[in-house]
C-alpha cells in the first residue's frame, strides 16, 4: 500500500510540473501542420492511431511498446483540465476506441515500470462533433446572374461546395477558402461567381454544402432562382435641351427590366432614377440641371443585376440653357 502511495505521488509531481508546459505545447502543436503529429519520434512507444488531427467523438487508439510495461497510462490535457487513466496493466500494446470531450486535446502516453516512468510519447487531437451553422445564403428569390454567397460559423472548415443547376444537370464547384472567403461578424462569408450562360432563361436550384475536418456536413436550404445572364440592350437613346432642362428618351430591350439610373459626376453626385418601368420598351424623363459642368453616367439595370452603361454625356449649363460639350 505504501509503495502504491509513493508511485501515485511521483505521478502527481510529474503531471503538476508539466501542466504549464503542456498547455503551451497543446496550443502550438494543435495549430501546427500535420507533420509531427506524434511528437516523440524516437520514443519506444509507437502510436499507430490516431492518425489524424480531427475526429467527431470516438477515435481509434492503437499503441505498441518495445517491451512489457507494468502500466500504460494516458494523460489528457484538454480544455476541461488534466485527466489520467490506466489503459492496461502488464501489457505491450493497446488497441481500442477512445472517447474525449469536445475541443483541443494534448495527450501523453506513458509507460511505467517498477514505479518509474520509462518512456512516453504524445499526440494531439481535436474533437469536433458539431456541423457548421449556416446563417445566410444569397440570393434567396428572384433572379441570379451567377453570384452566390453563404455565411456560416465553423472553426475547422475543410471544404465549401456550391451545387447548382437543373435537377437532371447539377454542377458542383469547390470554393477557394483563401480567396473566396473572408471573416464576417457571424464567422465566414464566402462568395462565388459562376457562369450561368447555359441556363440563361431557365430556372435553377442551388444550395451550399460545408464539410469540416472531422467529417461533419452541413447543407443549406435549396432555393429556386430564375437565370438572367444577358445584359439589357439599349436599342437607341436621345436627348434634347430646353433651357436648363434635359429630356432623355430611351428604347430598351429587356424582359426583366428594373431601372435606369443617372449619376452626375460634374454636379450633384447622388444617384437619380430616370425610369422604373418601360412603356412598350420606351422611357422618357426630363431633368433640371444647375449651372455649371455636368458629366453624366447612365446605367440601365435588370432584376438580375446585369447592366449596360452610357458614359460621359457632358453638358455645360448656364442662364441661357444647357449645351453639349
Amino acid at each position: 500500500m505504501l509503495c502504491n502511495i509513493h508511485i501515485m505521488e511521483k505521478r502527481v509531481v510529474v503531471v503538476s510540473i508539466l501542466v504549464i508546459v503542456l498547455q503551451v505545447v497543446m496550443l502550438s502543436s494543435v495549430m501546427g501542420s500535420m507533420e509531427g503529429h506524434h511528437d516523440m519520434i524516437n520514443s519506444s512507444i509507437q502510436i499507430i492511431e490516431p492518425s489524424r488531427h480531427h475526429y467527431q467523438s470516438t477515435f481509434p487508439l492503437s499503441i505498441k511498446l518495445n517491451e512489457n510495461a507494468d502500466e500504460l497510462i494516458i494523460i489528457d490535457n484538454g480544455e476541461g483540465g488534466i485527466r489520467s487513466k490506466v489503459l492496461c496493466y502488464g501489457c505491450d500494446s493497446y488497441n481500442s476506441p477512445y472517447d474525449l470531450k469536445e475541443g483541443y486535446h494534448f495527450v501523453q502516453i506513458q509507460a511505467w515500470m517498477g514505479g518509474e516512468k520509462i518512456d512516453e510519447n504524445t499526440f494531439h487531437v481535436i474533437i469536433d462533433s458539431k456541423k457548421a451553422k449556416i446563417t445566410k445564403t444569397l440570393p434567396r428569390k428572384g433572379f441570379s446572374n451567377g453570384e452566390f454567397s453563404v455565411e456560416f460559423n465553423e472553426e475547422f472548415t475543410k471544404e465549401v461546395i456550391l451545387r447548382y443547376g437543373i435537377y437532371n444537370d447539377m454542377k458542383s464547384i469547390s470554393l477557394d477558402l483563401e480567396n473566396d472567403c473572408d471573416e464576417s461578424q457571424r464567422g465566414k462569408l464566402c462568395t462565388k461567381w459562376v457562369n450561368l450562360s447555359e441556363f440563361d432563361g431557365m430556372q435553377i436550384v442551388y444550395h451550399f454544402k460545408i464539410i469540416d475536418h472531422s467529417g461533419n456536413v452541413a447543407i443549406s436550404k435549396k432555393y429556386m432562382l430564375d437565370v438572367d445572364n444577358t445584359k439589357p440592350e439599349i436599342k437607341s437613346y436621345e436627348y434634347f435641351t430646353q433651357g436648363r432642362k434635359i429630356t432623355f428618351s430611351f428604347e430598351i430591350k429587356e424582359k426583366n427590366f428594373k431601372e435606369i439610373i443617372l449619376e452626375d459626376n460634374g454636379g450633384d453626385s447622388r444617384q437619380k432614377n430616370l425610369c422604373r418601368k418601360l412603356n412598350l420598351y420606351s422611357c422618357k424623363k426630363t431633368m433640371n440641371f444647375a449651372e455649371g459642368d455636368h458629366d453624366l453616367k447612365i446605367t440601365v439595370l435588370d432584376k438580375a443585376g446585369n447592366f449596360e452603361i452610357i458614359n460621359h454625356l457632358k453638358f455645360f449649363c448656364s442662364d441661357e440653357g444647357c449645351v453639349e460639350e
